[in-house]
């Protein structure tokens, strides 16, 4: 059994926060995937869908209610370790903010978020990514894929390792932009929702609550880069020469509203998905803290 005294020297909360953020985002993946699918197919285009309700009814009539989880497994792969690296990130940036008390203020917490969503953009989202819209891309065609594994080595064997590194820098904006705004708009939310009660802090629902308010203002915030990083991350991406030169193709040809193609079903995944990780996080944690206890 884990000792409390190996936590504390393995860097105690850093690495607490590492495991159980790992494993929240094993759960609320397979929560949320089918409107992440869904979003993806919107901001990829091409007119043969009417809205997100029209996606997912064509998706499950040609292809089962598991269609809607095509590359499901890449985006589980990549969400543990992007909710690990996302908590361990912001505890290990927290641990030097907090004052003596244990606070910190909001300038603090974005920039802590902004250093967790660096940190998971880089090492995780990236290439989880741009696997996963090669997957849903792929059905779309005349499906070469035919696993994970096979998927990948396609895509290495053509574009190298750097084909698995697409639309890097808009990731990492993106991933930066969502945390600064995700962690102290959920501390602000719960604030808000308890009227500065302390024994209703701790409470899933207000979290969980505060959670979903954070994910839909940082989807409002991050629609477009996120839209720049899955045209980047398409087969189409050769078209593009860097982020930017994607930003104003897609204003130019296809006009601003383009930008925000997918918002509704990225708000539902997103304001689910922080959501969950803000009410399962706890008791995720809470229930390591007693397992190293014993």
């Amino acid at each position: 059994t884990v000792s409390v005294l190996y936590w504390s020297q393995m860097g105690g909360g850093v690495l607490l926060s590492l495991v159980a953020g790992a494993a929240t985002g094993g759960i609320e993946c397979f929560v949320t995937y089918p409107t992440e699918y869904v979003k993806t197919h919107l901001q990829l285009g091409g007119g043969q869908y009417k809205g997100m309700v029209d996606c997912a009814r064509q998706t499950v009539t040609k292809h089962g209610v598991l269609g809607l989880y095509r590359g499901m497994s890449v985006l589980l792969v990549g969400s543990i370790p992007k909710q690990g690296v996302r908590w361990g990130g912001f505890e290990l940036a927290a641990e030097k903010a907090r004052d003596d008390k244990g606070m910190m203020s909001t300038s603090s917490r974005i920039a802590c978020g902004a250093f967790a969503g660096g940190m998971e953009g880089a090492f995780a989202v990236t290439p989880a990514e741009t696997i996963k819209t090669a997957f849903i891309e792929d059905q779309r065609g005349k499906q070469q894929f035919k696993g994970l594994s096979h998927g990948i080595t396609l895509i290495v064997k053509k574009e190298g390792i750097r084909g698995l590194y697409k639309g890097t820098v808009p990731t990492i904006m993106k991933q930066a932009t969502n945390q600064s705004i995700r962690f102290p708009a959920q501390f602000s939310a719960l604030k808000l929702l308890t009227w500065g009660d302390e024994s209703k802090r701790a409470s899933p629902v207000y979290n969980g609550v505060a959670g979903v308010i954070a994910g839909i203002v940082s989807v409002v915030a991050t629609q477009p880069m996120d839209l720049v990083k899955t045209r980047m991350q398409g087969k189409s991406a050769s078209m593009y020469t860097s982020s930017f030169q994607c930003l104003v193709s897609v204003i130019k040809s296809e006009g601003i509203s383009t930008l925000y193609a997918g918002t509704v079903p990225r708000m539902v995944r997103v304001g689910a998905n922080v959501g969950l990780t803000f009410t399962i996080f706890p008791f995720v944690k809470q229930f390591l803290n007693k397992l190293a206890a014993t």
